[in-house]
């Protein structure tokens, strides 16, 4: 299964620092790269639409 940033699509496999957490609202599992994390880049979950930094 291939591991792709929620933020900007990136594939998270090739690199060595990400991370995995559930949506705050519905549990789906979101990804996202360490990029895009420290830069806050807001993300939103393909489920329920919750849009966080």
């Amino acid at each position: 299964m291939d591991k792709m940033c929620t933020s900007c699509g990136v594939h998270v496999m090739a690199k060595n620092n990400f991370v995995e957490f559930e949506c705050p609202e519905c549990e789906n599992k979101l990804i996202r790269c360490r990029m895009c994390k420290e830069s806050s880049v807001n993300y939103k979950c393909s489920e329920c639409d919750f849009m966080g930094p």
